[in-house]
């Protein structure tokens, strides 16, 4: 992932976005916000993305869906301010392009995990 200007990155309480070179921050991109510095928030990226975990990697997940699973793909991030109560922010322009990397349940929604079902008896 590389790091282009446009903030702080030691800043704590960013708002931030990623996005890939390929698609572009216009047509693709991650809205985020952390209580932790840009530069820390991003090596958390980097290292789900290593992973290859799909229920914690956004960039993967990217990269299955519109890039075959390559893991070629080059990602980038900038911080876009940092705000006392940032998620007030991020709800607005998370809503912003035409296809965006946030989950659903990113956004303040209900989050439904999946059930488990057991029969009585131990069965």
């Amino acid at each position: 992932m590389n790091v282009q200007k446009g903030g702080d990155c030691w800043r704590e309480s960013v708002c931030y976005e990623l996005w890939c070179e390929e698609c572009g921050a216009r047509v693709c991109s991650y809205k985020g916000e952390s209580g932790r510095n840009g530069y820390t928030r991003g090596g958390e990226h980097l290292n789900n993305l290593e992973t290859r975990d799909e229920e914690k990697s956004v960039l993967w997940l990217h990269s299955l869906h519109h890039h075959q699973g390559r893991v070629d793909v080059v990602y980038r991030m900038r911080t876009t301010g940092s705000y006392a109560d940032p998620l007030d922010l991020e709800r607005v322009n998370i809503t912003k392009g035409p296809i965006l990397m946030n989950r659903r349940n990113e956004m303040g929604g209900v989050r439904v995990d999946r059930q488990r079902y057991m029969r009585w008896g131990g069965n």
